[in-house]
């Protein structure tokens, strides 16, 4: 992944301004939709064979469940081509020069999976790409042909500077073998049943580019037949064009490839603060992490650097943005669900306080009643609140922009009637107590003891004002003393909030064991 734009963040990292990040992270910026003018080309720095590593080798691509197909399925809207690339890529200064593409040549791909009609779409793709690499529309681009298992035949765009990592895809270009297989459900064509089966395999396919590499968006192209649509996804669902016929008209495609090519890495998609580590950089931390957790299986392939800000929590660590290098367990596993917080958690060491410490990465909801989890916490820690892990920094993260990553598909101009239209915004705490789980206890009375801290934890903080809202075994850990910590506090919310609308409307997104007791 490219390392553009971090140089000037690890500069402010060395000497931050007192303060400056503190305002930034306690609350999300209003971030308007990115122009052309704000991205410059896309960069690379890292070995094309290479993995990011987020989905270790060996893993199958986690399948997501019914539940958040269901959960999903209103999060999928429908504009016309147009308002989707003004919506998405801002207005130009200047219009393109750059002609349409010349399609007049290229056959329309037949359905069906048998070899000949498989050769005659795998011709299909070849060409296209052909069309693409000569256009001059997204110079910087390569667009390839993909082989998968079967039928399917994919194409996928990389940045054309040597050592582009394999998954740090630009843009996928999805061509199906089958009419069905579109992702705007139609009752004249299938039933619920049928989209239901379409559904799972095009969240797989959109989730799989999450899980190979760390992103905040993607951007992608699905060609069914004469038809294609541009679709943009991100965690809070996924935004599509209305269908068009690229054949007898390739302007919007066209003029798609062309705002394409002017994207940077953060306007593509691809999380730019994660990135590579130094040989160096590497070793220490293992040793770090593995003299903390003798039992973990670690190797240097999976340490990746990776940004933190921090807001004031930890007077240990100062205001602004730094390095820490995270470390993903062989036996780590992204989340299932694309749509809504995609929470994980990894082990990190940080080089500033020298101790390995626990991140935890999620998209929160951008609710007024919602505070940030860092501010919960401080709030909690100043109050004296027992069992809880202390705080190593906390804060939003930020683009090569400075802007703060948030998801644009549940925004009202891209969101369907149906939808919620939550905005999530993605947030990172670090955390210095790392606990092992409730389940493996090494006595009874170790159990009882962690619950009973838990429950005295919850005790206190509800005395003080505030609600945790989110009990489970999960969410109690033992610390290195055998002694219990209650954990995530994401969902709290202030008590005085009860019996407000404000709170009402938090309810109607608290997890099922909270509501059950409500209704009690």
């Amino acid at each position: 992944m490219s390392d553009r734009g971090r140089s000037s963040r690890r500069a402010r990292s060395a000497s931050p301004e007192p303060g400056k990040h503190q305002a930034l992270a306690d609350a999300p910026s209003s971030s308007t939709l990115p122009t052309p003018s704000t991205y410059s080309r896309a960069q690379s720095a890292s070995a094309r064979t290479s993995s990011f590593g987020l989905k270790p080798a060996g893993h199958e691509t986690i399948q997501p469940g019914r539940e958040h197909m269901n959960r999903a399925r209103p999060y999928f809207n429908t504009l016309p081509p147009m308002k989707f690339i003004k919506g998405f890529f801002g207005e130009v200064d200047s219009p393109r020069i750059i002609p349409d593409l010349d399609l007049s040549r290229i056959a329309v791909p037949r359905f069906g999976n048998n070899l000949v009609v498989g050769e005659r779409r795998r011709q299909f793709a070849r060409a296209l790409c052909a069309v693409i690499n000569e256009s001059n529309l997204c110079p910087e681009l390569n667009f390839v042909v993909i082989s998968r298992l079967g039928s399917e035949l994919h194409i996928q765009a990389y940045n054309v500077e040597d050592g582009t990592p394999a998954t740090d895809v630009a843009l996928p270009i999805y061509i199906r073998d089958d009419q069905y297989y579109d992702p705007v459900w139609d009752s004249s064509l299938r039933t619920d049943t049928d989209y239901d089966d379409i559904r799972q395999d095009l969240l797989t396919e959109y989730l799989h580019q999450f899980q190979i590499a760390p992103r905040t968006h993607i951007f992608s192209l699905e060609i069914t037949g004469s038809c294609a649509r541009l679709v943009r996804t991100d965690h809070a669902g996924m935004v599509g064009s209305v269908s068009f016929n690229w054949k007898e008209d390739s302007y919007y495609l066209s003029e798609f490839l062309w705002r394409m090519g002017q994207l940077s890495n953060d306007g593509l998609g691809l999380d730019t603060t994660w990135s590579a580590a130094t040989p160096e950089e590497i070793a220490v931390t293992l040793a770090a992490v593995q003299a903390d957790d003798p039992d973990g299986d670690y190797s240097g392939a999976l340490v990746k650097k990776l940004l933190l800000l921090n807001d004031s929590i930890n007077p240990d660590v100062q205001d602004g943005a730094y390095d820490v290098f995270a470390v993903l367990a062989h036996n780590f596993a992204p989340r299932p669900e694309l749509v809504g917080r995609y929470t994980m958690g990894f082990r990190a060491y940080c080089p500033v306080t020298r101790e390995v410490i626990w991140v935890k990465d999620s998209w929160t909801r951008s609710d007024t009643f919602f505070e940030p989890e860092g501010v919960t916490m401080r709030k909690l820690h100043a109050e004296g609140v027992p069992h809880i892990a202390r705080v190593h920094s906390a804060g939003y993260v930020r683009a090569n922009d400075d802007r703060v990553q948030i998801t644009l598909s549940g925004r009202p101009r891209f969101k369907s009637e149906s939808a919620s239209g939550v905005v999530y915004t993605h947030y990172r705490i670090a955390y210095r107590d790392i606990g092992r789980p409730l389940s493996m206890f090494r006595s009874t009375r170790e159990l009882v003891s962690a619950v009973c801290d838990a429950v005295q934890a919850h005790t206190s903080a509800y005395e003080v004002g505030v609600i945790h809202r989110d009990i489970s075994q999960g969410n109690i850990l033992i610390d290195k003393d055998g002694r219990g910590m209650l954990i995530d506090w994401e969902m709290a919310l202030d008590r005085d909030l009860l019996s407000t609308e404000q709170y009402d409307r938090a309810c109607q997104h608290h997890c099922g064991k909270f509501a059950a007791t409500l209704s009690l």
